[in-house]
């Protein structure tokens, strides 16, 4: 049910004390905002001011009202003041709209409403105070032409208001909101209704009871009281006869409906009079606020003459019985007939249309329509027609439902309708229609129009305006197209704030590849997908990344025996790269240079992508096989046999001894030879690879020369040379001596004079000294050994 409640003082205030031009007003706060700890109001006052005493009856002085407003807040336990608030005056004052326009302007009735204002935020646990507060202004002085009250009386404006907190908890309230009341006089000996409630927007209980107006302590001399806390503010000095009971006097005096606010009264004495109404706010039964509205009402013997009773009629002059019935969102025409002589004003739920003056009234919205009716050019009693009642009929209003406003280019957003079963659906935009069907698939920004069409008729439309966000621009860079073998590349995405990155290979998503960046040695298709910060998403072109690899063929190297001069021609393909390696001679393989053993080669070829392509051979060089005989030269008795032996057995290997026939086995490494006469023998080794060696022994019948291990040339006459027996069967006999560092420090062709341990007419250091003794002529071979030399 609508409750109203409206504060006004009917007290002519302004910068001075003897300005008479306030007419009423109230203070109202709404909550902007709130939180678990902060709640934010609107605090505002509301004045009624008098047009007339405010400018001078012609409209020329200047305005001389409040330039700001300051409320005081006091703590109704603590009984302090904890905080003031300044209010600043809105650019536009509302003029009140009058029922009757000519007495208005008979009775030179021009009033206004002038809007103070501020926006506070206040700290839940800042204000404890467990009683709540209370919101005060006070100023003087009220008109000097009221009725029932002295002259030069004060008034104040205030609102009680709950505390911020109970139980521990925020506690949230609205104050009662305060609307402009209409302009209205009594007429003499006439029953006059007025509405004196108003809106709760938490739906509280609002209670009304006349009361007395409060003068305060504003003075003539005093006009701006100091703020402090008062337990209780002064009544206005009732005249004679008057109290808040008895404010209007009348049959019945005025009196106020205690749940709907409504103000009736039937006067029987003219005059200007202020009364007062209290209203005290409830929620579930516990009072938690309270405020006044004062105001001032005159009574006039108003002319008996009224004009014609107002019928109200639709657009084509048929009378209105009471209801009209439309489709949400189609207007109704209501008219009255009309004259010159006639005005015309009308209300809606009982509040005065601005500029609805005319004898027609098109009307959109549900409600109580009325028409008063009065004499254009004569202050007389005026008419009301009958309330007619416009119903909307119930049809649900179209409503387009769009799972967002905003959506990604390239993607579909899909807008649906609220169509029941009795409407048709069909959507449009300015341009074209776009289908019946209950769902719309949209591509495109714009703004999109839903009509409903219902079988009785009625229909109603929805809009919704669609933002396009642009997909992300996502390219791919790269400083080639070509990877080389064991090579990496970079592949790079265009960055922006709030990019997301997902790379694929393939048309694969490659795991935990998040970055702007990726390195890759794999050829492939490549493609990033970017995500921004709107989620709107976008792939790349592909960037190919090719394999630019060249398959370089290169011939083997034949196995190559030590000692070889020729050089290897070394075969690759394709040709135009280059060889790497040791013994690398050109195009060739030079083994002249080096020793035994295996060899790496390397042939690099680079491509037109600059790539190195790699070939790589091993080339060997065998060692030929050593033979060393411990005695070139062997001697045998006829009929005796001897081993041919070698001090080199290398493992695969083959042997050959020649000739074969005095032999017990010319294939074995050490055969048994029991020759018939002095025979050398030839061996061959052949490796694996074909490499060979030859050497010679031969066997002697006779006596050898004997070969001493030591001697001792310390001149005592005992083995003072180093003497060889039979030496002397042997003319060609080759002998020398090495140190330890292999220098030659004795030789001799033939041996008629045996080594006495001397070199450069020096005794030799005792010690070990390498031997080497070639027999000659017809006896091959040689012997190696070593002599001791001691003192």
């Amino acid at each position: 049910m609508k409750k109203y409640c409206f504060i006004s003082l009917f007290c002519i205030l302004s910068i001075t004390a003897q300005a008479t031009h306030m007419v009423g007003g109230s203070i109202n706060m709404t909550i902007l905002s709130k939180t678990t700890t902060t709640i934010t109001y609107e605090i505002a006052v509301s004045l009624i001011l008098d047009e007339v005493t405010l400018t001078g009856t012609n409209g020329s002085m200047p305005g001389n009202y409040d330039p700001s407003i300051v409320l005081t807040m006091f703590g109704l336990s603590s009984k302090s003041r904890v905080n003031s608030f300044t209010l600043l005056p809105g650019p536009i004052r509302t003029s009140v709209i009058y029922n009757n326009a000519a007495c208005a302007v008979q009775r030179n009735l021009r009033f206004s409403e002038a809007l103070y204002r501020t926006t506070q935020t206040f700290q839940i646990a800042q204000y404890t105070d467990p009683l709540g507060y209370r919101l005060v202004w006070e100023r003087c002085c009220r008109t000097s032409s009221i009725t029932n009250i002295g002259d030069r009386v004060g008034g104040m404006l205030y609102l009680i208001i709950p505390p911020f907190e109970k139980n521990g908890q925020p506690f949230y309230n609205n104050s009662p909101t305060f609307t402009l009341p209409n302009g209205e006089y009594i007429c003499l000996g006439k029953l006059f209704k007025m509405d004196f409630s108003a809106v709760d927007a938490d739906g509280d209980e609002l209670r009304y009871s006349m009361a007395d107006p409060l003068a305060g302590y504003a003075t003539s001399n005093g006009p701006t009281p100091a703020s402090v806390y008062r337990d209780s503010y002064p009544i206005v000095p009732w005249l004679a006869g008057y109290s808040a009971t008895n404010s209007i006097p009348g049959k019945p005096a005025l009196r106020v409906d205690s749940k709907l606010g409504l103000l009736t009264v039937v006067a029987n004495q003219e005059g200007l009079f202020v009364f007062s109404v209290k209203c005290e706010e409830y929620r579930n039964g516990v009072k938690i606020g309270e405020t006044r509205r004062d105001f001032q009402l005159p009574v006039v013997d108003c002319p008996k003459q009224t004009p014609p009773f107002p019928v109200v009629a639709d657009k084509i002059d048929i009378p209105i019985a009471s209801n009209i019935v439309v489709c949400p969102g189609v207007s109704a025409l209501l008219k009255v007939p009309d004259s010159p002589d006639w005005a015309h004003q009308w209300q809606v739920n009982g509040d005065n249309i601005k500029d609805a003056t005319s004898s027609e009234l098109t009307v959109n919205e549900p409600g109580k329509y009325t028409v008063i009716r009065s004499f254009s050019k004569l202050c007389s009693s005026d008419t009301t027609s009958r309330t007619i009642t416009v119903v909307a009929k119930p049809v649900a209003a179209a409503k387009i439902n769009a799972p967002k406003k905003q959506f990604c280019d390239s993607d579909t957003l899909k807008l649906s309708s609220n169509a029941p079963a009795t409407a048709a659906s069909l959507w449009k935009t300015s341009a074209a229609s776009l289908g019946t069907k209950p769902q719309l698939p949209v591509t495109e920004a714009g703004k999109y129009f839903l009509t409903l069409t219902y079988t009785d008729g009625c229909m109603s439309t929805d809009s919704v305006t669609l933002g396009v966000w642009p997909k992300p621009d996502i390219k791919i860079t790269a400083s080639t197209n070509a990877l080389c073998d064991f090579d990496s590349t970079l592949l790079k995405a265009t960055t922006a704030t709030g990019y997301q990155y997902v790379w694929l290979k393939n048309d694969v998503p490659i795991s935990n590849k998040t970055t702007s960046q990726l390195y890759t040695k794999t050829p492939g298709e490549y493609k990033v997908q970017a995500i921004d910060a709107n989620q709107c998403k976008n792939v790349s072109d592909s960037w190919l990344i090719r394999s630019s690899r060249t398959n370089v063929l290169m011939d083997s190297i034949p196995t190559i025996c030590d000692g070889s001069k020729e050089l290897v021609k070394l075969k690759v393909s394709p040709e135009g790269g280059v060889f790497s390696g040791k013994g690398i001679n050109g195009n060739s393989f030079d083994p002249s240079v080096l020793t035994p053993g295996r060899y790496e080669i390397t042939y690099t070829f680079t491509n037109k992508d600059n790539c190195r392509n790699v070939a790589k051979r091993i080339g060997a060089i065998d060692s030929q096989p050593i033979i060393v005989f411990p005695n070139p030269v062997l001697r045998i008795s006829p009929g005796q046999s001897v081993a041919l032996q070698n001090t080199v057995s290398p493992a695969n290997v083959s042997y050959s001894w020649l000739p074969p026939l005095t032999l017990d086995d010319p294939k074995k490494a050490i055969p048994l030879a029991r020759p018939t006469d002095n025979t050398s023998y030839e061996l061959t080794i052949t490796t694996a690879n074909g490499c060979q060696a030859k050497s010679r022994i031969s066997v002697l019948f006779g006596n050898l020369p004997f070969v001493p291990d030591a001697f001792s040339p310390n001149d005592d006459g005992q083995n003072d040379r180093w003497e060889m027996s039979n030496a002397s069967l042997f003319p060609s006999l080759q002998v020398k001596i090495y140190d330890r560092w292999g220098q030659c420090i004795f030789k001799s062709d033939g041996y008629s004079l045996p080594w006495d341990g001397l070199y450069e007419d020096k005794k030799v250091a005792p010690g070990a000294y390498a031997y080497s003794i070639v027999y000659g002529g017809d006896m091959p071979g040689e012997i190696r050994g070593t002599v001791w030399v001691f003192y």
